[in-house]
């Protein structure tokens, strides 16, 4: 069993990874706390097999973190929306045995957890190369398909947020709407250096507008992949589910096709 402190001053979403890891069968969440002052007291306390941490923290920094546990630290997974390079060589320097760049899927999380500890060597950065999510060629090709198919124009900013959204939230259901404005919308804005507002601002105006220009191919797409009667424009929370079902539905057919 690997026990794991997480720390994270974001409370929405630190709740959701110890949440989603505690549910994990080789992996016990031992702590969550907020600032670096109090992580520096809890690794000293419960003797964490690996310390989950945010480099963004109040009171201590996580750079200070690594600072301050130098000579006691446990196995130590730095996640953060900070994605220059120098930033992270620094926390490997200072001790951090793996780097992932915010946003990411929590299965990806739980498996680095397990891989880092299973590692007798120190790990390096994360090699897809800072904020690259789109590496899986068919899932992009399914995202960007139901997102032409619904009428969302390739040119608006809101097209290019959503296909992101929706890479992330194929295996996160929990950042369609437990964290939406908490969680994702954040991650975005960092991941395009640009606000958590207009990030909202853009996706909800491509959707309204392909709702009002290609309303009959929106409603089309929605009914006849969740047979319900559309009558208004979806939500966003409720757009980008409904595509993540669409697309799940395309992954498992294609899956069940490549093993016949």
């Amino acid at each position: 069993m690997i026990s794991v402190l997480v720390v994270d001053d974001n409370l929405e979403l630190s709740g959701i990874i110890a949440k989603y890891l505690s549910m994990q069968k080789d992996i016990e969440v031992c702590g969550v706390c907020y600032d670096g002052k109090r992580a520096v007291d809890l690794v000293r306390e419960v003797r964490p097999d690996l310390l989950l941490l945010d480099l963004g923290l109040p009171l201590l920094d996580g750079l200070e973190v690594l600072d301050a546990l130098r000579g006691e630290l446990p196995k130590v997974l730095v996640i953060t929306a900070f994605s220059r390079q120098d930033i992270l060589q620094r926390a490997m320097q200072k001790g951090a045995s793996y780097c992932l760049v915010k946003p990411f899927y929590l299965s990806v999380l739980a498996r680095i957890i397990k891989e880092v500890c299973s590692f007798k060597e120190e790990m390096v950065l994360d090699k897809n190369g800072f904020g690259s999510f789109l590496g899986d060629d068919m899932l992009v090709k399914y995202i960007e398909d139901f997102l032409t198919a619904s009428g969302i124009k390739q040119q608006l900013k809101g097209y290019k947020y959503l296909k992101e959204a929706l890479y992330l939230a194929i295996d996160n259901q929990a950042l369609l709407f437990d964290a939406l404005n908490k969680a994702l919308y954040p991650a975005l804005a960092s991941r395009f250096n640009t606000s958590p507002s207009n990030v909202e601002a853009a996706i909800r105006g491509a959707i309204t507008s392909a709702w009002q220009y290609n309303q009959s191919s929106m409603i089309k797409l929605i009914t006849q992949k969740d047979d319900i009667r559309v009558k208004r424009k979806p939500t966003t929370s409720q757009f980008l589910s409904i595509a993540r079902r669409h697309i799940q539905t395309e992954l498992r057919q294609t899956n069940k096709e490549l093993l016949l």
